[in-house]
């Protein structure tokens, strides 16, 4: 269908167009970046629910691991530390609907279950104290922190996949900002696409999950490439633009009237318990 410059295709459901990027790529790491649910489309069914309900079942038995953007930083670093942290990271969700880190648990347990092994960014007391330290710029920071972390946490479960699934992916899911191939001048810092693309070969995908009702007409979101090629959207079937080689824009179909919101399974999100072993970069969730 005509959305130009680039090419897009409609699929009578999202799972549909995921399984058209995986035929087309067969990616090693599949990064998933999303449209945050705003405070005020809490009703909607936010791109996280989305992913855990309809696609990550259509993945689950071709991925070894799953990397969820939360971090989990060890329980004994300095108190002034942390609340700093905090701040910053306030700073970032502020305006985000509520339901945001529950839903990011939900999507963990549900990967559990479909044996899809989740892990979360274990931070350390250094890379707290870099974030309160850097004052005004701890949101850069903190941003740069998430992209190394799962970097690195991607390296490492790519290096553990079994020899009976060394073709397994292994997937990252957090803000699209940080799943870019192609980041922004002066935000290269945030994104860890190009760190995995040189490790895999050129076998990383990146995927954006975008809920139509979360555009918005400001300039962040008039930055994206594609803003001005927005095809048609409706609550018949999804949109699957391709904005280059290995970079996907999913447009999930929109909601009708009456949707349901997605409800998190437990109302208050159970913070992550930091593993002893000294040797894990991450944890588990």
């Amino acid at each position: 269908m005509p959305c130009d410059p680039f090419a897009c295709l409609r699929f009578p459901t999202a799972a549909a167009a995921l399984r058209h990027v995986l035929e087309t790529d067969s990616p090693e790491v599949l990064g998933i970046g999303e449209s945050h649910a705003r405070a005020e489309t809490e009703h909607i069914p936010s791109a996280t629910a989305r992913f855990t309900d309809e696609l990550l079942p259509v993945i689950a038995d071709r991925s070894h691991a799953l990397v969820v953007e939360l971090l989990a930083p060890p329980s004994d670093c300095r108190p002034e530390t942390r609340e700093r942290v905090d701040q910053e990271e306030r700073a970032i969700t502020e305006g985000q609907a509520s339901a945001n880190q529950n839903q990011y648990l939900r999507l963990g347990h549900e990967a559990k279950r479909l044996g899809v092994t989740p892990y979360i960014l274990r931070a350390t007391c250094g890379d707290l104290d870099a974030i309160a330290a850097a004052g005004e710029e701890g949101v850069l920071v903190m941003m740069e922190t998430i992209a190394r972390l799962t970097t690195q946490e991607v390296q490492r479960l790519l290096a553990r996949r079994p020899p009976e699934r060394a073709q397994a992916m292994v997937l990252a899911y957090g803000g699209a900002l940080h799943n870019d191939l192609a980041p922004r001048s002066g935000r290269e810092g945030w994104s860890y696409g190009p760190h995995l693309q040189e490790l895999t070969g050129g076998s990383y995908t990146e995927l954006d999950l975008i809920v139509p009702e979360h555009i918005q007409d400001t300039d962040s979101w008039r930055a994206q490439p594609w803003y001005d090629a927005v095809p048609p959207l409706t609550s018949a079937g999804s949109v699957l633009l391709q904005v280059a080689p290995r970079r996907w824009v999913l447009f999930l179909s929109t909601s009708p009237p009456d949707s349901p919101p997605s409800e998190p399974r437990s109302s208050e999100p159970r913070p992550a318990e930091p593993r002893s072993d000294s040797q894990e970069p991450a944890q588990e969730l």
